[in-house]
């Protein structure tokens, strides 16, 4: 259907039709009938149906048809679209009364003829007129004969089209409407055609499929219309030729796909196509020899002619494979690319179709597989899916044509075989090698595949670690799987070749890899072999090991998703979970180190296939097992996953125990009476029991999580029992006395989410009674005045919060609370008056008695929990919001002085403005509470910096109070009801309230300077603004508009721009702005931003009259404006028809001569190119797909640009006093050179457009020449900008013909700046070269390249040498010497002639001798210098040109920069797997260990440490460790330098023990665990760095110190750490100490099973040491318990830290940090162990009842 058909699907006649059939019936009596007709058809009547029926129903009752209406019917039947509803029901009407009435016939054709003829006057489709043709045909309304009418129609209706299309040739974009309606047309034509067999024997129809031809190449030949249009045209053609020709079918099919006639059909328009449409033609030819026509052809050939027919078509086939094979040589683009796929696609499908009819030979066949496999490998690893899926279906034809040939009688060889050892020859790194086996998979059976492949199934494991292929090779895998399956009788055997292979990938794997085989494989194949498979994986898994447990609890947990976890049976034993699962097992999972398995376990506990299943006794274990170890986790996403699951688990013990209530209830219930009790009684016990557990958490010190997750989850139970049915107590038992304290407690938490919860807790689901009970009235009273009186008060932002939470509970509890609301804000108010009285007078007075913003954030708070929008006209509501809005107003005016302040910061306004009054505002007449707080030994005058604290104090108090008033205006504007007319009194904001508070926020934002002050402002103006546009009131409404004019006139007047704030980025301007224009989404289609835009960029165009200083500030204000409206998320769609000229503008602004014009330029260019190419996602963009555009894209996207950027560098690159200049005389054309830059930084974001040409408008190529002048500006960063960008815009086609360019452009007596840019240039390229290479199969002329470059670098050697003063081009010479030769070393240093070697040499000996003659001056550049000279002689070490003697005097070097070049260059060689030769391993490794003990910089040991393992082998490093030590004790505790060391030898000890397989510690390490321990003891070492290293190396090496007997001091310090670690706020410490814990628990016997979670961990390391030490040294044992919870180690904060904190917590806030450690949990855990009896031992192991584990727990 046409486009139109689509959108009009219900509409059944177009304005036109309507009109003619008006005409048709206007005289007939049954015209009445039409109108119901026309509501019916219009759908206008709900129940068109109904009544269409009964109006048939009524004209034809007992033989009787009414003629006109069946004239009527027959007319809507044909003019109605095709894919109307009615139009079936109007067939089946008339084919219903073509009995009774045979004139039915007549009136259809008579109606179908007219249809035909007045198309193009009716504006009906071709698709209409052929669609309803073969719709009346296959109801034998119409005479075939009618097909004739059915083709000129149709042509019409085409010739129509193009007529359209012809006189809008010259507007584009072409109608893209009727673009699809012609090619809809010209399909259904085609499919015309296909049906029916016409004999042209009326002149005017060849007449008009004549035109229909020459209309289908004019279409071809423009590039406009390229797409379905084409599509639809080449299709066609061939088929209007044959129908047209009076040759024989056979005859003519040879004709036109014979290569000697290069596609007649054509005629002479063959050379005037472009590639694409001759791809296209050839596909519309492979469409038409694809379908049977031949056929029709051999039943008329005799039966000796059918063998040189079917030569004829193998013939025709082959030259049309020739001729797909000369189009692929001539591809441009992705376009061309999807074309060609589509042609390889259609030949496939035409010789499959016609395989059996050609005489293909086996050398024929093999010569298309030669070619066609390798096009098949290139498709389908294409980026595009489109080419992806064309490949991969031509693929299957070709097979199937080699699977019939390969099983031919005639056939000698198997075809389908030798393709399957060809593609197992592809790279298993690309898609293609997978989808082409999964392919031949369906013709071979999986044997063949294994033979030729053995260790497929690894290979493919392998490959799903990366996501691009995970799905392929996942594909594969099943399909392999699935075959094996299917041939396979022993189904023992599959689970043995498929699953046990993805289980032992499982363990081999690392977590990322493990995730990506579960998620794409596993689930796959379990779904596969079903229970079965699940059988075998638990058989083989079941265990308690670490790596397994995770594979087990993952495959269970996709068997649960899948409904494969069997339903548990009544017959388990004891210690089972499932069958064949132990119930440890999943007790271990819940306590697992890994946080995924832990969620995976709860939800196999938690979820359930079949909901009412049950919860069993053992189900509840687990849970109050491992709920009381994972309440402490902080990662957010792990809590929220098991609030999740948790609050699944009780909504299902609530289903369980309705189910098991009304069983009871039942006389026959198949479940027993005491099973059924027995269950209820678990449920309600549980219930019972987690109430009093999470009640229990709630202690005081709590962590944040732990609080968060047990308020939660009261909150889900509080809403059970408020439901009754005897699940959970009554509210009454659960709210005892002491657990409201708890919840009134933690209702002052410092965390507002904590605080929300309790409150609500408190007086939701029928607690608010109870809480009031609780606390008495008088008592109420008392906590209203305190909280009313502290509000007043503090400076403090978290007793702001326990004031306005202490206020709402009030509320809450009382009887009426919006009385209540009106009467504590009506006292704020009154306080809030006073203490602005004072503030008028002194303002610093006044802060000291009050704050001013604590009174406002109560009166929010308020506001925001009371319904508002529900109060109307009530006088008291409405005087309490105008006195609210005024002290808004009052407060903002108070501290205006210091938030207004052209410096808020440091500023006192009584200081500054009253001279006269110095002592009386000197500090020492400060009140106490703007004084900082200082210890009297330290307060000895009232110096600088005791001013500036209390000037601190001021800008904190009046920027907060700031913010609170906007704020409360905010939500006062949006939560109170206005009044509906400026007289009524129905709401409680009056109208010009309304607009005062907008009136002062704008004038907030245009007069504050303080950042914190404005960026409030905004969000509460961004706010208000939507509702002055939706305000109905017009005069309201227009009151946004003219503010936004305003600030444009604003900016565009001299004088009013000077007024505002031309610092400070203009301060709140670009706030407002957004604010106003932001707000006008869809409305008034956002004339005012056009407005704003282009009035705003008017003030940029002249940048040559900036003479005046109002006009630059004018300027100022406008770039800043408009970078605030690019960065506006929100308005990224609206401002991109600007994006162009802003571009333009930004550019020129850099090039100001004004400081501050270029300032606000640079920004709003930073924030144009974020907001064309994204924000920045990889640090190296050059090589980068991300944050960078086509050329066709960015210029199609800002047309304007592409002019202005080539004009521009034309400009700047023309003037000679700008390019090959000395740098003095470059500064003093310093703004062109300042408008390159960015010009160069827009073009380094592109990269050519795969189908543009030299010719159109997206081309690159004309930037080159003035990119290479650019290369000679004395500015360093335009030379590297340019250099990045000639690299990014040429293309791979031309890098080689750049390269030689570059190098021929320099001669000898050119400036050090042009060289240096060529070698910067030539790098680049280089670079792109060799990547270009990688991507390619074929190397991309990478011997020409380097070539060319090493031939440069030769003939220009002085420029490498010691004659050549400049260290910047003479680093860039070695830099880019040593990446040509390191890119194909064995090219270029073993087959290359003597000149390279000779050139290597001759520079060593330069090199070294500026080595040795270094100095500790240091050149500009000489930086660069040192570095090439350290990377350039290890290569030349690595490649064997030089000794080890000269890397020991480049190691020795004075010069650091010249070390670390030279060890980061041995440490990437490593990397890439470089081999030291035998001989000279020992020389380096003694020049490296001389270094450890004399080097200073941290750097370079790092590095020299990370060096070690390559050059030497374990028994080593027992010396390097002791040198290091020695080093070590020199340094002083505090030194950055001994961190490093203890870092480098923590990795290098454990390297140690883990090479020599030996936990034997040796002295050297001794002394290391010695060293390390004192600088991790808490309050000497506060490093994350250290600390991480060594609990790394610690797991290693302190296993037998742990555990050694008899102990001694340091066995007993060596405890004290590890305690110390599972403390720690750094999540990786703790990890590492568990699974150091886990360890010494395996060796002593306290804990079996796999590693647990740290907060179990600090249990069972108690355990240990007990159980190791308790015995013999109790006492000791003890007193490391007691430095454990002492507060010091606790808390994590020395005495003189927290005075600090309470010093800044008076006015800044408390920040919001988790501590870990938990001091009440501490001490728990020590006072089990103060009294430790080795006789009895704590058992955690094993099972029991959730009340017994609770007991032991507590």
């Amino acid at each position: 259907m046409a486009p139109h058909s689509k959108t009009k699907l219900v509409a059944s006649f177009s304005k036109d039709v309507k009109i003619y059939l008006h005409n048709l019936f206007a005289a007939t009596d049954v015209w009445k009938h039409y109108s119901i007709l026309d509501e019916c058809l219009n759908d206008k009547a709900s129940n068109w149906k109904t009544k269409f029926n009964e109006i048939c129903t009524i004209s034809f009752t007992d033989n009787h048809c009414d003629d006109e209406l069946v004239q009527i019917l027959s007319n809507l039947f044909v003019f109605c679209m095709v894919k109307h509803p009615c139009k079936s029901i109007l067939k089946s009407i008339l084919k219903d009364c073509s009995d009774k009435k045979p004139a039915v016939f007549i009136h259809v054709t008579k109606a179908f003829t007219d249809l035909c003829q007045s198309c193009t006057t009716l504006g009906v489709s071709a698709c209409q007129i052929i669609q309803t043709y073969e719709l009346s045909i296959s109801s034998n309304f119409l005479n075939e004969e009618l097909q004739y009418d059915t083709i000129i129609g149709a042509v019409d209706c085409i010739k129509q089209h193009i007529k359209v299309l012809q006189q809008n040739e010259t507007k584009l974009p072409v109608e893209t409407s009727v673009l699809n309606l012609l090619s809809d047309d010209l399909k259904c034509l085609n499919s015309f055609l296909n049906k029916h067999e016409f004999f042209c024997n009326k002149k005017a129809i060849e007449l008009s499929l004549c035109y229909l031809q020459d209309a289908c190449v004019y279409l071809l030949k423009q590039e406009q219309y390229e797409g379905a249009c084409w599509n639809a045209a080449a299709l066609l053609l061939p088929n209007l030729v044959l129908t047209v020709s009076t040759l024989s079918f056979y005859e003519m099919v040879y004709t036109v796909f014979s290569m000697e006639k290069s596609f007649t059909l054509l005629n002479d328009t063959n050379s005037n196509l472009c590639q694409s449409a001759k791809l296209a033609v050839c596909n519309g030819i492979l469409v038409f020899l694809s379908h049977e026509h031949t056929n029709l052809y051999e039943e008329q050939c005799e039966t000796q002619q059918a063998k040189p027919n079917a030569t004829k078509l193998c013939t025709i086939m082959m030259k049309a494979f020739d001729w797909v094979k000369l189009m692929s040589k001539c591809i441009i683009g992705i376009p061309d690319e999807i074309a060609f796929g589509r042609c390889i696609l259609q030949w496939c499908i035409t010789l499959r179709v016609h395989v059996k009819k050609v005489n293909l030979t086996n050398e024929d066949f093999s010569h298309v597989l030669k070619w066609i496999m390798p096009q098949i490998c290139m498709g389908l690893d294409h980026a595009t899916d489109l080419v992806r899926h064309q490949t991969r279906d031509a693929l299957e034809n070709i097979l199937k044509v080699a699977y019939w040939l390969s099983q031919n009688e005639l056939a000698n060889c198997d075809f389908v075989r030798g393709m399957l050892v060809d593609v197992l020859k592809w790279s298993w790194h690309k898609r293609a090698l997978y989808v082409a086996i999964n392919c031949i998979l369906q013709h071979v059976s999986p044997s063949n595949v294994t033979n030729h492949q053995p260790d497929i199934v690894s290979k493919i494991l392998s490959a799903i670690c990366d996501q691009s292929l995970a799905p392929y090779a996942s594909n594969l895998f099943c399909t392999l799987a699935q075959t094996t399956l299917d041939l396979c009788s022993d189904e023992q055997s599959a689970h043995f070749d498929f699953i046990m292979p993805i289980l032992e990938a499982l363990q081999k794997y690392d977590e990322h890899h493990s995730r990506l085989l579960l998620d794409y494989c596993l689930k796959k194949i379990l779904k596969l072999f079903g229970t079965k498979g699940l059988n075998y994986i638990i058989s083989n898994f079941a265990i308690e090991k670490d790596r397994r447990l995770n594979i087990l609890i993952m495959c269970l947990s996709t068997a649960q998703q899948l409904g494969l976890l069997q339903k548990r049976e009544k017959t388990l034993e004891n210690d089972d979970w499932r069958p064949g699962v132990k119930f440890l097992v999943i007790k271990q999972a819940l306590v697992h180190p890994s946080s995924q398995i832990r969620i995976d376990a709860f939800s196999l506990i938690c979820n359930c296939w079949k909901p009412s299943e049950l919860l069993q006794a053992v189900d509840l274990d687990l849970i109050v097992c491992s709920i009381p170890y994972n309440l402490t986790v902080q990662c957010p996403a792990f809590r929220q996953q098991l609030l999740c699951l948790l609050k699944k688990l009780l909504s299902r013990i609530k289903l369980n125990h309705q189910k098991v209530c009304k069983e009871l209830l039942k006389k026959n219930s198949p479940i027993s009476c005491d099973e059924l009790t027995a269950f209820k009684n678990r449920y309600e016990s549980f219930m019972k029991w987690l109430i009093d557990f999470l009640f229990d958490q709630l202690f005081e010190g709590a962590c944040f999580s732990r609080r968060y997750v047990c308020l939660i989850l009261l909150t889900t139970l509080f809403e059970i029992s408020g439901q009754g049915q005897g699940l959970c107590p009554n509210m009454k038992t659960i709210l005892s006395k002491d657990r409201i304290d708890t919840l009134y407690r933690t209702m002052h938490d410092n965390y507002e989410e904590n605080r929300e919860l309790a409150l609500k807790l408190m007086t939701s689901y029928g607690a608010n009674a109870l809480v009031k009970n609780h606390f008495e009235k008088n008592h109420l009273q008392e906590q209203e005045d305190c909280a009313i009186k502290q509000c007043r008060k503090t400076y403090k932002p978290e007793e702001c919060k326990d004031a306005a939470f202490q206020l709402r509970l009030i509320v809450e509890l009382s009887n009426d609370c919006l009385t209540t609301v009106l009467r504590i804000c009506q006292s704020i108010l009154a306080q809030l008056n006073t203490d602005l009285q004072m503030a008028e007078t002194n303002l610093l007075q006044a802060l000291s008695s009050s704050p001013l913003y604590a009174s406002l954030y109560c009166i929010r708070m308020l506001l925001l929990n009371t319904q508002l929008c529900k109060i109307y006209g009530n006088t008291g509501w409405r005087e309490l919001i105008q006195k609210c809005t005024k002290a808004c107003f009052a407060v903002f005016e108070a501290v205006f002085p210091v938030v207004g302040s052209v410096s808020p910061e440091g500023h006192l306004p009584q200081m500054m403005d009253n001279t006269e009054n110095d002592d009386k505002n000197s500090y020492d007449n400060l009140p106490d509470l703007l004084r900082p707080l200082v210890d009297s030994d330290t307060q000895s005058t009232h110096g600088d910096f005791d001013e500036r604290l209390a000037a601190q104090r001021v800008l904190v108090s009046c920027w907060r109070s700031a913010k609170e008033s906007s704020l409360l205006l905010e939500t006062i504007a949006k939560n109170c009801p206005c009044d509906s007319t400026p007289d009524s009194c129905d709401g409680l904001l009056l109208r010009q309230q309304l607009l005062d508070i907008g009136l002062h926020l704008r004038r907030q934002l245009m007069n504050a300077r303080h950042r914190g002050a404005f960026e409030i402002a905004y969000s509460a103006f961004k706010a208000y603004c939507p509702i002055l546009w939706r305000n109905e009131n017009h005069e309201m409404s227009s009151y946004v508009e003219k503010w936004a004019n305003e600030i444009v006139d604003n900016i565009c007047d001299p004088v009013k721009s000077k007024a505002l704030c031309s610092t400070r980025r203009s301060a709140g301007l670009p706030f407002l702005a957004q604010a106003l224009l932001g707000s006008e989404k869809n409305s008034k289609s956002r004339a005012c931003l056009r407005h704003a835009m282009s009035s705003l960029l008017a003030i940029l165009e002249d940048d040559e009259k900036s003479s005046t200083s109002f006009d630059v500030v004018s300027k100022v204000h406008a770039l800043n404006v408009i970078r605030g409206l690019i960065r506006d998320a929100s308005l990224g769609e609206e401002v991109q028809p600007f994006l162009s000229h802003c571009v333009i503008v930004a550019i020129k602004g850099i090039a100001c001569r004004t400081w501050s014009v270029r300032n606000s330029s640079t920004l709003l260019f930073s924030a144009l190119v974020t907001r064309i190419f994204g924000v920045k996602r990889e640090k190296d963009l050059e090589n980068s797909a991300k944050n960078r555009m086509s050329s066709h894209e960015f210029f199609t996207r800002l047309p304007n640009l592409r002019e202005f950027l080539l004009n521009q560098l034309k400009q700047d690159t023309d003037d000679k006093t700008i390019v090959g200049v000395s740098y003095s005389l470059a500064v003093q054309k310093i703004e062109k050179h300042s408008r390159t830059y960015p010009i160069l930084l827009l073009l380094s974001r592109l990269y050519p457009s795969p189908s543009s040409n030299d010719s159109s408008t997206s081309c690159l190529n004309k930037f080159v020449p003035y990119l290479k002048r650019c290369l000679e500006s004395p500015i360093l960063k335009i030379r590297a900008m340019a250099a990045t960008a000639i690299s990014c815009v040429v293309p791979n086609s031309e890098l080689t013909s750049t390269i030689h360019s570059l190098c021929v452009s320099t001669k000898h007596g050119s400036s050090q700046n042009h060289f240096h840019g060529c070698l910067l240039a030539l790098m680049r390229l280089q670079a792109k070269c060799a990547l270009a290479s990688c991507k390619n199969s074929s190397k991309l002329n990478s011997p020409d390249d380097v070539t060319i470059i090493l031939s440069y670098l030769s003939s220009n050697y002085w420029i490498g040498s010691r004659c050549n003063r400049c260290p910047m081009s003479r680093a860039l010479y070695l830099d880019l010497l040593i990446q040509v030769i390191s890119d194909d070393e064995n090219k270029v240093i073993e087959n290359d002639d003597k000149r390279v070697t000779s050139l290597l040499m001759s520079l060593h000996k330069d090199a070294m001798i500026d080595v040795s003659a270094a100095n500790g001056r240091c050149t500009p550049g000489q930086s660069f210098l040192d570095a090439a000279f350290g990377k350039f002689l290890v290569c030349l070490y690595l490649w064997q040109v030089s000794t080890t003697s000269s890397i020991g005097d480049v190691l020795s070097c004075d010069r650091v920069d010249i070390r670390v070049s030279a060890l980061t260059t041995f440490e990437n060689k490593f990397q890439q797997g470089y081999m030291i030769a035998s001989k000279d391993r020992e020389p380096l490794f003694n020049i490296m260990a001389t270094l450890v003990e004399q080097e200073k910089d941290e750097r370079v040991l790092r590095l020299v440490y990370g060096i070690f393992p390559d050059l030497t082998s374990a028994p080593n490093y027992e010396m390097i460790i002791r040198r290091g030590l020695h080093h070590a004790e020199q340094l002083s505790s505090y030194s950055s330098l001994l961190k490093a060391i203890v870092i480098c030898l923590a990795d290098l000890v454990g390297r140690a023990l883990a090479t020599i397989n030996s936990h034997h510690i040796t002295d050297a390490q001794h002394r290391w665990l010695q060293l390390s321990l004192a600088l991790f003891a808490p309050g000497v070492e506060d490093c994350t760095e250290v600390r991480r290293a060594f609990a790394e190396s610690l797991a290693v090496v302190a296993f037998q110190l742990l555990v050694k007997q008899p102990a001694e001091s340091l066995v007993f310090t060596a405890w004290r750490v590890l305690l110390a670690m599972l403390i720690d706020e750094d999540e990786s410490v703790r990890l590492h100490a568990s699974l150091l814990v886990h360890k010494v628990a395996l060796q002593c016997g306290v804990r079996e099973g796999a590693p647990f979670i740290d907060a179990l961990a600090l249990e069972v390391a108690m355990d240990c040491l007990f159980e190791l030490h308790g015995t013999s040294h109790a006492e000791q044992c003890r007193n490391i318990l007691r430095d454990v919870t002492a507060p010091s180690s606790v808390n994590g904060k020395s005495k003189e830290a927290k005075h600090d904190d309470v010093k800044l917590s008076r006015v800044f806030d408390r920040g919001e940090t988790s501590t870990y450690v938990e001091a009440h949990v501490m001490s728990r855990l020590v006072g089990r162990f103060m009294t430790y009896d080795p006789a009895r031992r704590h058992h955690q192991n094993s099972k029991g009842g959730y009340l017994e584990t609770h007991s032991a727990t507590r």
